[in-house]
């Protein structure tokens, strides 16, 4: 039985987009419990009026408190203990559910993974770890990480962010030799501050598929399956990647829609530019993965939609199935 506690209070869609997300669709997923944590009265509410669509059980978890953006986040996770957050970490914690889903603050989920999920052995810091759409990676997309949760990291967490990438890629993505990049200034071996350096020559004596460097500019057609990076430029450029997406799309959507010729196209090349669509559509991707702690905690996008909640759900399940803490934990331990 695989058990996912569901914070229901954090993000922008409230608690009827994570309800409306875990109990539509996923309707192929066996033996999965669902935990909605938050003010019992409203989440009963709301799924006595949401329409069921799969056979999943669930229960709810009373949490009278949230914690929100404007929370100091460390703060929050020690004095708040009756959040909506909190609760569904400690679920974790003492082994009532496998994982968590969030789309809370995101300072507040890395304290709360950090302070009450605890760390693997041998980990200093874990790493914020999300799939972005690779235009030539056949649909599978390329594993980046840190996305942001240590804005300094040093060699040795670059090099246990590969391992734990190397994990995850190939039993998630189901590629068996995965490649792996260090995101630099340049491709030259010899580029980027003296952290970069000692990484580049740390991975070319691993038995990682390590490939050298790449640059933000191949991101969107990446060369590797795992791009790793401290959080602070993993940051950067994923919300640079996720602004030039949006902003793509909504620019080709205006161009054909203006004029007769351009609707015209547009009618032609709907078809092509809906393919791309669904490719850049980061709701298709789920959330992201705190890589390093003793259990599995998942941050989807504050205004993510019922539809990036559905995917969430399957990847935790597809996860656990995949027996992902496990793996990272003796991979890390034979590197010792």
């Amino acid at each position: 039985m695989v058990r996912i506690a569901i914070d229901c209070m954090g993000g922008d869609g409230g608690p009827q987009t994570m309800i409306k997300g875990a109990l539509q669709g996923n309707i192929h997923l066996k033996d999965t419990h669902l935990i909605f944590v938050g003010p019992k009265d409203q989440l009963n509410s709301i799924i006595s009026n949401t329409e069921k669509q799969n056979q999943l059980t669930y229960e709810v978890v009373d949490a009278q408190d949230v914690i929100t953006n404007e929370d100091s986040p460390g703060l929050a996770v020690r004095r708040k203990k009756d959040s909506s957050l909190v609760k569904a970490a400690n679920l974790v914690k003492t082994k009532e559910a496998d994982a968590f889903i969030t789309t809370g603050s995101t300072g507040a989920y890395l304290s709360a993974g950090l302070l009450i999920v605890g760390r693997i052995k041998g980990i200093r810091r874990p790493a914020l770890a999300a799939v972005l759409p690779n235009l030539e990676g056949g649909g599978k997309g390329s594993l980046f990480l840190d996305c942001g949760a240590n804005m300094d990291a040093t060699a040795n967490d670059l090099v246990n962010y590969a391992t734990m990438g190397d994990v995850y890629v190939k039993r998630m993505l189901k590629k068996p030799n995965p490649t792996v990049a260090l995101l630099n200034v340049g491709t030259e071996d010899k580029k980027g501050n003296e952290v970069i350096k000692k990484a580049f020559l740390e991975l070319k004596d691993t038995k990682l598929n390590f490939i050298g460097n790449i640059e933000a500019r191949d991101m969107i057609n990446c060369p590797a399956d795992i791009v790793v990076c401290d959080g602070f430029a993993g940051n950067v450029a994923l919300k640079t990647f996720e602004g030039a997406a949006k902003s793509l799309l909504k620019e080709l959507k205006g161009i054909l829609t203006t004029g007769l010729v351009n609707k015209l196209c547009g009618a032609v090349l709907k078809p092509s530019l809906l393919r791309l669509k669904e490719k850049l559509d980061y709701n298709k991707q789920g959330g992201g993965f705190l890589l390093g702690l003793k259990g599995l905690c998942i941050k989807c996008h504050g205004s993510s939609t019922p539809d990036a909640i559905q995917v969430a759900v399957e990847q935790v399940y597809h996860s656990i199935n995949n027996d992902i803490i496990n793996k990272i934990t003796a991979e890390l331990k034979s590197n010792i």
